[in-house]
């Protein structure tokens, strides 16, 4: 067991913790890994990793609310890696690789705080600025890492991908990993793909610096399941980069389910409307919903979550959306960018081909009725894209014209300026 009084280098508004460690009980309450003290005493901001009745718990608490994710079904005599993250209003905790929990709106900071750090006890009960403890842990702790923004941060980057996925039934979800880390990633997917399988919108969720998870969210009076179809991504760190002459802003936001919001573009400085493309990015609600977005300024956007039409006076829960905003004359090496005017009946894409990765959104909401888009390839490997609308209210489908922005990017890793 090791404690530490608290310095300055302790005093960050962001953190990465990594160890492993192998437990020879599970069951007895034991710290791992703590900065904490009792209650919400001290400026409030505690955070304890520790095993208890057979789960690992990760606590944080910021002096108003807790955040607490377990896994549970943890063994003795097995080693584990843990990595905890805090900083710019997320924090997350990764068991083996897999998400346990995060949350992409939670104040967490370290910059004021005097706790002691224990590894290897749990502080969470002690006085606050003091070096007592409980619960010491019995095994093996290794492999410890406290990394700050200073220690080898990963450059801002973007990375582009395409795949092809089968879909079984509602409940599967496709797990994706970057070929480089990304900072603060956020991630924005579709169209699809096909023109010949059941209306659905892609949806995104457990998004980390690692990877993500997705799913083909077919609406929510059909089964889920889908025919292979092909999909691409783009995944960006979070802020107003440069990239070939093109900027582009990449953000996150949370959408409360019941109105439209406004988004603002002013520190990318856009000097004419860009395309902006939106994505939903938890599964916070089992309805099936999509994230259209309209009202497109060169310093704002407007954007609104969708449910299926017969569910259209349901609530729905808050969800994270993710977005993108894409100078619109960024046609070079990088990008290719265009808008065009849509409607339900298919129209060839001027100037886009299917031959790159293709990504497009509404930039406007003239029609009312949920939907969102479909694309498939012409003969000579053109775009056609259309709208569409889902059937769970009734059958018809027409929806009226709208103006879409749209962008062609090969597939790789993009290092910004």
């Amino acid at each position: 067991m090791k404690n530490y009084e608290h310095t300055n280098v302790f005093s960050t508004a962001s953190a990465e913790i990594s160890f492993s460690f192998i437990a020879d009980d599970v069951q007895d309450k034991a710290g791992l890994f703590s900065k904490d003290a009792n209650g919400m005493t001290g400026d409030g901001n505690h955070l304890s990793v520790y095993l208890e009745n057979g789960s690992l718990i990760v606590r944080f608490q910021n002096g108003e609310t807790t955040e607490r994710y377990e896994l549970d079904g943890v063994k003795a005599n097995q080693e584990y890696d843990v990595e905890v993250s805090f900083g710019n209003g997320r924090i997350e905790a990764i068991v083996d690789g897999e998400v346990i929990g995060f949350n992409n709106n939670y104040d967490f900071t370290w910059s004021e705080s005097s706790e002691y750090t224990q590894v290897g006890a749990f502080g969470g009960q002690s006085t606050t600025g003091t070096s007592s403890f409980t619960n010491k842990f019995e095994g093996q702790i290794s492999d410890l890492s406290v990394r700050t923004p200073g220690d080898d941060v990963d450059p801002d980057r973007m990375e582009v991908g395409t795949l092809t996925v089968r879909q079984n039934n509602a409940d599967q979800w496709h797990k994706v990993t970057f070929d480089e880390a990304i900072q603060n990633a956020v991630v924005i997917m579709g169209p699809i793909y096909d023109e010949y399988h059941q209306p659905a919108v892609p949806r995104v969720r457990n998004v980390t610096s690692e990877g993500f998870e997705f799913q083909i969210d077919e609406w929510d009076y059909l089964d889920g399941g889908q025919i292979p179809v092909e999909i691409s991504w783009i995944a960006g760190s979070e802020g107003v980069h440069e990239i070939d002459g093109t900027t582009i802003q990449f953000g996150s936001t949370v959408a409360d389910g019941k109105r439209q919001q406004q988004v603002s573009l002013e520190d990318a400085d856009f000097g004419d409307a860009p395309i902006v493309l939106t994505q939903v990015a938890s599964d916070n609600d089992e309805k099936a919903v999509v994230s259209r977005a309209g009202g497109v300024f060169n310093d704002s956007f407007e954007f609104r979550l969708q449910n299926e039409q017969a569910k259209a006076s349901e609530a729905h829960a808050d969800e994270d959306v993710h977005w993108v905003a894409i100078s619109a004359d960024g046609n070079g090496n990088v990008f290719e960018t265009g808008f065009q005017q849509v409607a339900s009946t298919e129209v060839r894409v001027n100037g886009a081909t299917a031959d790159e990765a293709f990504f497009a959104g509404m930039q406007t909401f003239d029609g009312n009725d949920t939907a969102g888009l479909r694309y498939n390839e012409t003969h000579n490997g053109g775009v056609r894209l259309w709208i569409e609308e889902e059937q769970s209210l009734d059958d018809e489908v027409w929806h009226m014209r709208e103006k879409i922005g749209w962008v062609n990017i090969e597939d790789g890793v993009y290092d910004f300026a």
